[in-house]
């Protein structure tokens, strides 16, 4: 076998391998846009339970953590700044609520100097 038919075989034996892993990804994630808007869900509920206000789900623990709140919400800012090209515009402005709100509410928890949330009815700004 030639260099070039063991190339053109290797080429489309690539070719093969990412088709089929295209296809299987479309199969195991077929909907990316809700996939992605449920994970930044997921990532502000776990961002306001490090800001302290809500408590941590099936207890009463409040948890506060400006450092963990800090990376979630620079998380949040590259997922929704990705995801703009991708969803409509009603969501774009839904995502940029939802970053402003967890940007707003974590400036007020470091202006404050608060070290431990005592508070219980604490509710997000909206």
């Amino acid at each position: 076998m030639s260099t070039e038919e063991i190339n053109e075989n290797t080429n489309d034996g690539e070719k093969k391998a990412s088709e089929e892993a295209y296809r299987l990804s479309k199969e195991n994630f077929p909907d990316i846009k809700s996939n992605l808007a449920y994970f930044i869900q997921v990532l502000s509920s776990n961002t306001y339970i490090y800001l302290g206000m809500i408590p941590i789900p099936g207890t009463e623990e409040v948890l506060f953590d400006l450092d963990q709140a800090k990376q979630a919400i620079d998380l949040i800012e590259i997922l929704v700044n990705h995801a703009k090209s991708m969803v409509p515009d009603e969501q774009k402005r839904e995502f940029d609520n939802l970053l402003s709100q967890l940007q707003m509410n974590y400036v007020a928890k470091l202006k404050s100097g608060q070290e431990t949330e005592t508070e219980t009815d604490d509710k997000p700004v909206e």
